[in-house]
């Protein structure tokens, strides 16, 4: 029974009694039928009556549908009947079969409900056919009356088209008649209703709608047909008059239609897009609101542009014609409203893919990157199948966004296009607003690339005629691949017409306000007004948004504009650049906006609209308020006032800008603005920045986003989730733009910011780093920087450069941490930042951490200012210096020289490899060219002389990473053979570093052909001239050759001794380095003056010696000791610094400006400041007892307050003082140590003279006892056990494929206690240990692989897993801190108990072996050969 009332008592509780008790019933009859199996006849009773329940419920399932159905079928009837009385005769007709059918089904559904429930019982399974049936009945009578509906649509639309044609015929000589009819035919030709997949209610309703209207229009053009005999006709301009209006009503009919219908479209894709999808799309960065859909764009008024209209459509509707159409104008001339007409007609069409309105003043809608982003993501939510093909892509590489041009567009747009076989229209106005550092534009370069791979597709790009736009639909890759068409040469009488017709369409609507007059206004005033605009559509927006204030009269307002001068120049007829109409239109509004104002309100209209045109991004009424200390309503009051030259929203959250560049243009030039009271003038950015500052300085408070302790950015959900305001996050982002083009130093600016930098600074980075834009820290500080160094800084102001320069240390140093989280400027970056450095000190109070690094941190900021951990074979810098190229074997990456942040990906897909250091960008910093090797044909490249190999030229632009050239088998290329239109520099590079490449190729003679054995590092291009070094016999000459020319034979030659033979040269000097292993000698080869020979330090060879690029310096890779660098002077190169970098080094290079080092090497690049190296004079030589690329030895003792460090093989320990980290004296224990161990205050230390053991005081260290047993002559010593009492160890002997076990010795007994315990490898060879308290991790060589086990050390026996683990990371997880912390993610982090990320590694901190890690207590110690000294942190939990 308690089983029955478990049962019972889990029912939904909203059933009914009756419900309740049948439940119980069946439970109960269950039960019991389980329970008979000992009574037979009783089962089979109990389930027959089981049986007769379960059919009677069915019989009621099929009621409770009938019940549901039938009213549903009355109110479907109700509004089919309800619409019969409209419609024509066809769609009467085909609505009353439509309600017969529903009659029939709906009285045979009536019978079966009114049936009794004994006969339903026994008909149930008829009664259940029949219902299928007549659902299926009803199914079909919909689909057919749809079908019906189409079709009549169809044949309505057909009937109306030659009707429109045959008028066309008739009237085809009458001015404007033919493009207005046209314009309609086009559009019914392409019109599908049977298009959409929605077939709902409002569907039909609006093809109701639709065929009424056309219906109409039809039996109006068939009246006026009829008239059209009459000789008169052709005189009747009522009747042309009315087939216009017919025409375009017929084709607003269709339009309105098909837009419905597709907004419809696009909201069912949006509800079938699963939720996940939605945030992979989203997680994607964009530009908002570039849409068409977006923003206050009005597009042509009806009637206006018909002809190129027509002509548009039919480009989009052919499939024959060009894929990109450009429309090329002037401003003014009313691109932007056309392409808003053409973005609103294909969508109409279903045609419109995407669409990206780019705009100066908006940061993304002006950044090239985004743009192939924002209109994947609008292809993504208008098609499914390209958004199943987006999807994955996104999910495996979020970051695409960084990716070149090129790639973004193949992986982007061609791909997924690709895949899910659709044809659309792509629209991009105003591409000339995008920031382009191309002469020829990047988008246009990258379309020319891949616009043939996707056929279907077709691209509508508005813009101005500038240079690098022209040259990139000139170019070669779409010069047959598009349609021009110029706006501005467009024959003026047509403007004029389209002008005159917006005038009187919008005057007509102002003349209907209270207030005017009538007849207002006259054909005078119009004729007036169009010729002022002068063919500019801006002028007449302009005008009517004048003319429409709300608080004036139109009548009053356009007096104003009378008065102004009259202008009759017309750009696009002159070419000229001045718009003198404009401006005396634009000077008129702000005279009558202000012309009540006093001197002091002349300052905050000032101020307010400097705000609104200065602004790096548009800024809300509320946000201008904010920033500028004004009340939000008195801003939108004071900016209604000009409201005709903003676009102006009633909410005042909404973002303000200029309605048209133009004015922008007028305000900020005192040429053209000649009333001062309005005149913007460069002071306005420094009254900017000096606002922006304030507000950063009053509102950035620590953790505003309320992150998690230890949080990484990417794990907190909903970042931001706090809004800091729009003013906030503008000021953070664009501070600096406004300072660094302030002209006039105002000492408000300096204070401001000075209290910015030591009060806000951190909390900026939070933001900075919340916001993922980071970068801009480093480019804000950069600028700063740059901006202080040109103005003349009061001597008060002096330490603010100090501060600034640290600031940006800071940033670049903890560049990757900060960027990952925000909470982690204080848990890592403040800890690990130099006990000097002027952040450190400042912000000392805000450190929160778990850890406290003891010792290793360096004590001020040294040589290195930002490293990237990336293996590279070579480097190069732009010839900017903003850029480094950086290469890894196939791939080039361009970096931001400041935080070595990957800003370009050159990809190459071909089968060969860079040829190692062959990269380099062109003289104008545009262009890349590599040189790759075709190693296939040799098993051994490596040995293969370089000549030999076949080589490859590939070119790339930078910005799109289009490869623009591509040519195999150098030695037969001529460099006029590369000559293009943005290739004029190339030549110069080409035979800049590929020596076998012919000069020229007017005189083909072999005595003009560079050597083949010629080397890179060994000739160079200066002034037009090509000079190279030929070094035969100890005999080195100089020659020099000009294009197209013979050679000039030798230039300048000398001897050098035999021994010397690497060498560099510096054609900015004329200086000739050359080395050996110690010595360095540089000459001037003009005189063969010794300038520097130097034998006192260690020379390595790779690279020999660089030159800077201005000859000044000198500097040569000194191992160990660093980048030793030297100075030019009258008395010859003298010593001036040693730059250390963090990792070895294989190469380096100056930078343009010699301020900077590029290094790389295998473990990374570096960037070093030879300013902060070490004096040259004063550093000393490295001692034998210096802690330099050598592994160490510590230990800490049991209670934490002392740690003892020596090197291993040495004889010196140093004891320091845990708490704080300072030395406190040294112990020679005067035998070479193998292990030591800290027990309480006893120092155990053993070595080749046994097991010594030491008391440590204050004072110093006393020798107790040596026990000189303990001698492992056949043991390698990994280390003492915790408490001292055993040695751990393995056996030295056994060759390579035989074990070398474990030993574990008994100090007390001197005598191994336990060999391999549960441990033993199978074969190999011990190669690394770290032993962590009782743990103790072991790698091992097999033979083929490196293999890593974990070991416990227990009651005198080993304890370990014999499956090998997988790597040295999951291995350190398994030796953990006495409190758990652990070194984890490939040692870039430190976790605690609970896997939080407490503690940062820097890259230079990271391990490489596992010997470089010891865990004592809750220690860690970073012993690696790459630390010039032990670095132990301390972890408190």
């Amino acid at each position: 029974m308690s089983k029955i009332r478990e049962k019972l008592r889990s029912m939904a509780p909203s059933s009914s009694t009756k419900r309740r008790c049948i439940d119980g019933t069946k439970i109960l009859l269950d039960i019991a039928k389980e329970s008979s199996d000992a009574f037979p006849p009783l089962k089979s009773c109990l389930g027959g009556i089981t049986a007769l329940i379960r059919h009677y419920e069915e019989c009621k399932d099929v009621e409770d549908k009938l019940k549901d159905l039938i009213p549903w079928l009355i109110k479907l009837k109700y509004y089919v009947t309800k619409g019969s009385a409209s419609g024509s005769p066809e769609e009467a007709e085909r609505r009353k079969e439509l309600i017969r059918s529903l009659d029939d089904i709906l009285k045979q559904l009536q019978e079966l409900e009114r049936k009794g429930r004994p006969t339903r019982i026994v008909d149930k399974a008829q009664d259940l056919g029949t219902v299928v049936n007549l659902i299926e009945q009803l199914r079909r009578a919909i689909l057919v009356y749809q079908l019906s509906q189409q079709q009549s649509i169809d044949n309505q639309v057909t009937k109306l088209a030659i009707s429109l044609h045959d008028l066309l015929k008739l009237r085809e000589t009458a001015p404007g008649v033919k493009e207005r009819i046209e314009s309609t035919l086009a559009r019914l030709g392409r019109f599908n209703p049977g298009g959409s997949n929605i077939e709902d209610e409002a569907e039909s309703k609006r093809r109701e709608v639709l065929l009424g209207a056309l219906e109409e229009i039809k039996h109006e053009l068939h009246l006026i047909s009829e008239r059209s005999t009459a000789p008169q006709y052709r005189e009747r301009d009522a009747d042309v008059q009315a087939v216009c209006e017919l025409a375009e009503r017929a084709r607003d009919a269709v339009m309105e239609y098909q837009l419905d219908q597709q907004n419809a479209m696009y909201e069912q894709n949006r509800k079938l897009t699963d939720s996940d999808e939605w945030a992979v799309l989203n997680s994607c960065r964009r530009a908002r609101d570039a849409g068409y859909q977006h923003g206050d764009r009005n597009g042509c008024l009806k009637g206006t542009r018909e002809s190129l209209l027509n002509e548009i459509e039919r480009w989009a509707g052919v499939l024959d014609t060009p894929p990109v159409f450009w429309l090329n104008g002037l401003a003014g001339t009313g691109k932007t409203a056309i392409a808003q007409t053409v973005a609103e007609q294909v969508f109409a069409e279903g045609s419109l893919g995407a669409s990206f309105f780019c705009s100066r003043g908006v940061e993304d809608r002006s950044d090239l990157r985004l743009i192939f982003p924002t209109l994947a993501f609008q292809l993504a939510q208008k098609y499914p199948a390209f958004r199943s093909s987006l999807i994955p892509l996104l999910r495996s590489n979020a970051d695409i966004v960084n990716e070149s041009l090129l790639s973004q567009m193949q992986r982007l747009i061609v791909e997924p296009l690709l895949a899910a076989k659709v044809s659309t229209v792509i629209v991009i106005d105003a591409l000339d607003e995008c920031r382009d550092k191309d002469p020829e534009s990047a988008i246009l370069l990258v379309l020319g690339q891949l616009v043939s791979k996707i056929p279907d597709a077709k691209f509508f790009i508005t813009s101005r005629p500038e240079r690098h736009i022209m040259s990139g639909f000139r170019g070669p890759l779409l010069k047959n691949e598009t349609d021009v068409f110029i706006l501005h040469q467009v024959d003026l009488s047509i403007v004029d017409n389209d002008i005159r017709r917006f005038f009187i369409y919008e005057l007509s609507k102002l003349a209907c306000r209270p207030g005017v007059d009538k007849g207002w206004p006259t054909n005078e005033q119009v004729d007036s007004l169009c010729r002022r605009a002068a063919g500019l559509f801006v002028y007449a927006v302009a005008t009517v948004n004048f003319l429409s204030h709300d608080f004036e009269l139109p009548s009053d307002q356009l007096k104003v504009i009378m008065e102004s001068p009259k202008v009759t120049v017309h750009e696009g007829q002159t070419g000229l650049k001045t718009y003198e109409s404009l401006d005396w239109l634009y000077e008129s509004i702000l005279r009558a906006a202000f012309s009540k104002n006093k001197a002091k309100d002349d300052v905050v209209v000032r101020s307010v609209l400097s705000t609104v045109v200065l602004a790096a991004n548009p800024l809300p009424p509320s946000a201008i308020a904010a920033l500028m200390g004004f009340n939000p309503n008195a801003v939108k009051s004071l900016l209604q006032l000009v409201q005709s030259l903003l676009v102006l929203h009633e909410d005042i959250d909404q973002p303000t800008r200029p309605f048209h560049k133009s004015f922008p243009d007028f305000i900020t030039d005192p040429s053209r603005c000649i009333d001062k009271r309005f005149y913007i003038s460069p002071d306005s950015h420094a009254k900017l920045a000096l606002r922006c500052l304030g507000l950063t300085n009053g509102s950035l408070e620590k953790n505003m986003f309320d992150i998690p302790d230890y949080a990484l950015n990417s794990n907190v959900k909903g970042l931001p989730r706090k809004s800091l305001g729009g003013a906030l996050v503008y000021a953070c982002r664009s501070w600096y733009k406004h300072l660094v083009v302030t002209e006039h130093l105002i000492p408000d600016v300096l204070s401001a910011l000075r209290d910015f930098l030591e009060g806000k600074y951190l909390f900026w980075l939070e933001v900075l780093s919340v916001l993922g834009v980071l970068g801009d820290a480093a480019r804000a500080l950069t600028a700063t920087l740059k901006w202080l160094n040109e103005i003349k800084v009061p001597e008060d102001f002096q330490p603010l450069f100090d501060t600034a320069k640290d600031c940006l240390r800071f940033v670049t140093e903890f560049f990757e941490i900060i960027r990952e989280s925000a909470p982690h400027i204080y848990h890592s970056a403040l800890p690990l930042a130099p006990a000097s450095s002027i952040i450190r000190k400042l912000y000392s109070k805000q450190i929160s951490s778990v850890a406290r690094v003891v010792t290793g941190n360096p004590t001020s900021w040294d040589s290195c200012t930002a490293i990237a951990a990336i293996t590279s074979r070579g480097a190069t810098w732009s010839p900017c210096g903003q850029y480094v190229a950086t290469s890894s074997g196939r791939d080039i990456e361009v970096r931001d020289s400041t935080t070595l942040e990957i800003s370009y990906v050159l990809k190459f897909t071909g089968p060969e490899k860079l040829s190692e250091d062959c990269h380099v960008f062109s003289p104008d910093g545009q262009l890349m060219i590599g040189v790759y090797c075709d190693t296939s044909r040799s098993s051994r490249p490596e040995f293969q002389p370089r000549s030999e190999l076949e080589r490859k030229l590939v070119v790339w632009d930078i910005q799109t990473g289009v490869v623009i050239k591509e040519r195999m088998g150098l030695a037969d290329a001529s460099v006029d053979s590369y000559q293009t239109t943005k290739m004029d520099e190339l030549a110069k590079l080409i035979y800049n570093f590929l020596g076998d490449i012919q000069l020229s190729a007017r005189v083909p003679h072999e005595d003009q052909r560079v050597p083949r054995d010629w080397q890179l590092d060994s000739h160079w291009f200066h002034e037009e001239s090509l000079y190279y070094v030929e070094n035969t016999d100890h005999h080195i000459s100089i020659r020099k050759y000009r294009r197209n020319e013979l050679p000039s034979g030798v230039v300048e030659w000398f001897d050098v001794p035999e021994h010397y033979g690497l060498f560099s040269f510096s054609l900015a000097s004329f200086h000739a380095s050359f080395v050996t292993v110690t010595e360095v000698i540089i000459l001037d080869v003009r005189n063969s003056k010794t300038l520097l020979h130097t034998k006192t330090i260690d020379i390595h060879y790779d690279p020999p010696g660089v030159f800077s690029p201005d000859g000044c310096l000198f500097a040569c890779n000194t191992g160990s000791d660093g980048i030793s660098v030297w100075k030019n002077s009258p008395f010859g190169y003298i010593p001036w610094r040693t730059v250390r970098p963090r990792f070895l080094l294989t190469g380096f290079s100056f930078s343009p400006t010699t301020t900077s080092i590029l290094a790389w090497g295998p473990e990374g690049i570096q960037m070093l400041c030879p300013d902060n190296g070490v004096s040259l004079l004063t550093s000393p030589t490295l001692s034998t007892e210096e802690w330099i690329y050598e592994y160490h030895l510590v230990t800490t003792s049991t209670d934490g307050k002392w740690i003892a460090i020596t090197r291993i093989w040495g004889n010196i320990i140093t004891i320091i003082d845990a708490i704080s980290g300072t030395p406190q004296y040294s112990v020679d224990v005067g035998s070479k140590i193998t292990s030591i161990r800290l027990v309480d205050n006893t120092l155990l230390v053993l070595g080749r003279g046994g097991l010594a053991r030491w008391n440590l005081g204050t004072d110093g260290a006393r020798e107790v006892e040596v026990d000189s047993r303990i001698l492992l002559y056949d043991v390698f010593v990994i280390g003492l056990s915790i408490d001292g009492t055993q040695i751990i160890g393995h056996k030295w002997r056994g060759g390579f494929n035989e074990a070398r076990p474990l030993i574990l010795h008994d100090v007390e007994s001197n005598q191994i206690i336990s060999t391999t315990g549960n441990y033993h490898p199978k074969k190999g060879s011990f190669v690394m240990s770290s032993l962590c308290g009782s743990r103790l991790g072991l790698s091992y060589d097999d033979g083929s692989s490196m293999q890593f086990v974990q070991v416990e050390i227990k009651k005198g026996d080993f304890v370990g897993s014999c499956s090998p683990i997988r790597s040295m990371w999951e291995l350190l997880a398994l030796l953990p801190s006495r409190d758990g912390f652990r070194v984890g993610h490939g040692g870039r982090w430190v976790e605690d108990s609970v896997g939080r990320k407490v503690f940062w590694l820097p890259p230079n901190w990271r391990l490489v072996f596992l010997n470089d890690l010891i865990w004592e207590g809750n220690f860690l110690a970073l012993v690696g050969w790459r630390h010039e000294k032990p670095i132990i942190i301390q972890f408190r939990p």
